[in-house]
């Protein structure tokens, strides 16, 4: 009986913390909407919200942007501090993304950061919470996220264990972490030089994998995005991120609206539950788990390949067409 009474004390002592949020938005009404809806029940007393401008000459991109900006002002509407940063043109998901976090820490020192697409559980924003402030001066420590792709298989003795792969599908950091973005990845070309990517990794796979994703993104800033460069800052400067051992966050956003990723084989249930946390015996990185991440979320390994055909039967007749078309045009 006073077990129990001990956890639900230690849950209402946890399911109470609230840090500052930063929601960043486009022109998807309909997802802000749910993410929006989501948080209400934690009521965020600090928030930040960004949007995106319109593409030039693009008025359906101004009709729904308004739209975005009127769904703001009508669904937050619980007591709390509401700031907006509302870009007059489009800036693309890599200037707008970076811009809109830059803003959020040149006002606080830490927080939790969501894009419209990704909606969270009731205990995500205490998880990220209770783990910023119990790392906020552990520098071992640079990402707490929301994501888990394991699949089940649960990691650690405790609520969440240590990886060196940043996830960004609803995720919490501190400012003096954020400040050491390399925005271009400017110090790859020494970095690559210097081999630094096989003291990261074990595996030549996953050397190969991240070496031409960051060449791609070096050379040709290609793709459009931020996480890229995060993710390379962390990885170089040795920056673990908190992985729960269950997935609060469910990302909405594979359709024909995503900016990158138009579908997805895996789909990912926000229902679990983590309060009250257990914080693990040892702050070790779990190399067991980053390559369980590695080879069934960044690496489409056979098993995923065959997923991948049930799910979209078409994909290889039209990527093999794809690459024809290209030949001959040439």
């Amino acid at each position: 009986m006073f077990k129990r009474l001990f956890i639900y004390i230690m849950y209402l002592k946890d399911i109470f913390m609230n840090s500052p949020i930063l929601i960043t938005a486009w022109r998807r009404v309909d997802k802000l909407e749910q993410l929006l809806l989501a948080i209400k029940e934690n009521k965020p007393e600090k928030i930040y919200i960004s949007c995106d401008g319109p593409r030039k000459n693009n008025n359906d991109d101004k009709e729904r942007i308004q739209k975005v900006k009127a769904t703001i002002d009508k669904l937050i509407d619980w007591d709390c501090d509401l700031y907006k940063l509302y870009n007059r043109d489009n800036l693309g998901c890599r200037g707008a993304m970076i811009k809109a976090i830059n803003w959020f820490f040149d006002n606080e020192s830490e927080g939790i950061i969501l894009e419209d697409d990704c909606i969270p559980n009731n205990e995500f924003i205490p998880y990220c919470s209770k783990l910023l402030k119990k790392y906020r001066k552990n520098y071992k420590v640079w990402n707490i996220a929301g994501t888990n792709y394991q699949q089940g298989l649960h990691r650690g003795d405790g609520s969440y264990y240590f990886s060196k792969y940043f996830h960004c599908w609803g995720w919490a950091t501190w400012k003096d972490r954020w400040l050491n973005i390399d925005e271009y990845i400017i110090s790859w070309a020494k970095a690559k030089e210097a081999l630094l990517l096989k003291s990261i990794f074990n595996d030549p796979l996953e050397i190969k994998f991240w070496t031409d994703i960051f060449d791609k993104f070096y050379k040709h800033n290609i793709p459009d995005t931020w996480d890229i460069e995060w993710t390379y800052t962390c990885l170089i400067n040795e920056g673990y991120t908190i992985i729960p051992n269950v997935n609060l966050v469910k990302n909405i956003g594979f359709d024909k609206e995503a900016t990158h990723t138009k579908f997805t084989i895996d789909q990912y249930s926000n229902s679990s539950l983590i309060l009250p946390i257990k914080h693990p015996t040892f702050l070790v990185n779990d190399s067991d788990a980053d390559r369980f991440t590695f080879y069934n979320h960044y690496q489409m390994c056979f098993k995923r390949r065959l997923k991948l055909i049930y799910k979209r039967p078409l994909y290889y007749p039209r990527k093999i067409f794809s690459l024809i078309r290209d030949l001959i045009t040439k």
